[in-house]
């Protein structure tokens, strides 16, 4: 979404109308539902991920997803 987009929408619907997940453009998701909410629990954990290169090592090892 360009900046443009992203005002219009907030301007005309507010801060719900950029929260909202919105339909894919049909590509499958690489992060299918079960992953991503033990993705969700980790990212709780106080430890958590320094980084988006951990996450991505953490998906890859734990899970077997490469992003």
């Amino acid at each position: 979404m360009t900046v443009q987009r992203w005002l219009k929408a907030y301007t005309e619907s507010g801060i719900t109308s950029l929260v909202i997940r919105k339909k894919g453009s049909g590509r499958p998701q690489i992060i299918n539902t079960d992953v991503r909410e033990q993705l969700l629990k980790e990212l709780e954990e106080p430890q958590g991920f320094k980084s988006y290169e951990e996450i991505r090592t953490w998906l890859k090892a734990v899970e077997g997803v490469e992003v």
